[in-house]
């Protein structure tokens, strides 16, 4: 699996955060609370993808938990509404996976070959500590097998 490589402005993504372990099933539990919020956010105009975002803390990260944010790219200046979380992704070049099939438990091991195959014997390093996954019009459903994602990694040359 190899990547496309791409060059990105910051991205504002505003949604609903949980601190949880990857195996706990909270994540997917994230994006139902969303739809029923979305009309509070203040999305991109014309806008139909979606982002879960993972933010690695390294003291987070060693009790086996990390914080994953569902949400949908949102105008800059926004007030972020209560009980949702405003992140800002930088500008930065990005290692584009496409990911095809349902999401589980297929997903959490193409997260494992970025990270401990493709990375270490690619000529890039992580650039920032938190990936995504982009959401569009391709993906059908977290159980359906045509469904397609993107997952960037953020990275730097070696």
């Amino acid at each position: 699996m190899e990547p496309r490589i791409v060059e990105l402005n910051e991205i504002q993504v505003t949604g609903i955060q949980v601190l949880a372990s990857p195996e706990s099933g909270e994540f997917g539990k994230t994006w139902p609370k969303l739809f029923e919020r979305y009309n509070e956010i203040d999305p991109l105009d014309g806008l139909k993808s979606w982002y879960g975002v993972q933010s690695y803390d390294k003291e987070l990260m060693s009790q086996g938990i990390w914080k994953y944010t569902a949400g949908t790219e949102s105008k800059a200046g926004i007030k972020t509404p209560i009980g949702m979380e405003t992140l800002h992704l930088p500008k930065s070049k990005y290692a584009v996976f496409e990911y095809h099939g349902a999401i589980s438990p297929k997903l959490g091991e193409t997260f494992g070959y970025i990270y401990r195959e493709w990375l270490p014997n690619s000529e890039y390093n992580p650039a920032g500590m938190f990936d995504f996954e982009r959401y569009d019009e391709r993906f059908l459903g977290p159980e359906h097998p045509d469904s397609i994602l993107e997952i960037y990694v953020p990275i730097i040359e070696k």
